[in-house]
């Protein structure tokens, strides 16, 4: 993404052109030059810009766009394809080739194939495909279709915890906030209200009989595992 933004904003993200900015944002402060002047200028050239990257990138977007990786499958260049789920690496030869695999992207940006799948014993309930573990853009863990981009299903991570609620048939799951911020809730929501900002484990309270412990964190950043109907707690191992 960021070659793209390169490629068709090349003379707007670069040093020459902040530098030139910030000497035009001091003409203003000094009154030598009006604000609005600038605005028109800017937007003079930008929008010329905008327009042809609009449709430039559309088209990136729909054919994806080529890497310096190869199918191993069929030889043929593999691309790099936007899904509902975020970014993820396809044959350049579909539909002849299939072959799809998942990436991540180092510090420096470099492209680093995922290998290693983790899978859950549950089917796909569209295509009866094994449902992976997989993580979202805002950090939460799902479970989604190993045959994506070919079946979209997904649904939340579940911890194997039934929900406490009393008369509830729900289970926790993984969920994330729109802060960003995972949180437990139980998969009858909205039907179900419960919610926890800690993370629960499946091991029952010894002094209350609670089905289930939370993970909390100290004041100094420590770990350690306690119970959210009493007093019980203990220290977290590894």
């Amino acid at each position: 993404m960021n070659d793209l933004l390169i490629s068709h904003f090349q003379d707007l993200i670069n040093v020459n052109f902040t530098a030139k900015m910030e000497e035009s944002l001091d003409l203003i402060a000094e009154g030598k030059l009006k604000w609005t002047d600038l605005l028109n200028s800017f937007v003079k050239d930008f929008y010329p810009l905008l327009q042809k990257a609009q449709k430039e990138m559309s088209d990136v977007k729909s054919r994806g766009v080529e890497i310096d990786i190869k199918c191993e499958l069929c030889g043929a260049p593999m691309v790099i394809r936007f899904g509902r789920n975020g970014e993820f690496l396809a044959c350049s030869n579909y539909p002849n080739c299939k072959n799809v695999k998942n990436f991540t992207r180092t510090k420096e940006g470099d492209i680093e194939i995922v290998s290693s799948v983790e899978e859950v014993d549950k089917v796909c309930p569209l295509c009866g495909s094994k449902l992976v573990v997989k993580r979202s853009r805002l950090g939460g863990r799902f479970l989604s279709c190993s045959a994506y981009p070919n079946c979209n299903y997904t649904e939340s991570y579940p911890l194997g915890i039934p929900c406490p609620k009393e008369g509830c048939d729900g289970e926790i799951v993984e969920r994330v906030s729109k802060n960003k911020k995972v949180f437990y809730g139980c998969s009858k929501y909205p039907k179900c209200d419960f919610v926890s900002w800690d993370m629960p484990i499946k091991e029952r309270c010894p002094k209350c009989n609670n089905p289930f412990l939370v993970i909390k964190k100290g004041k100094r950043g420590q770990q350690y595992i306690a119970c959210p109907n009493c007093s019980y707690s203990k220290k977290k191992t590894q």
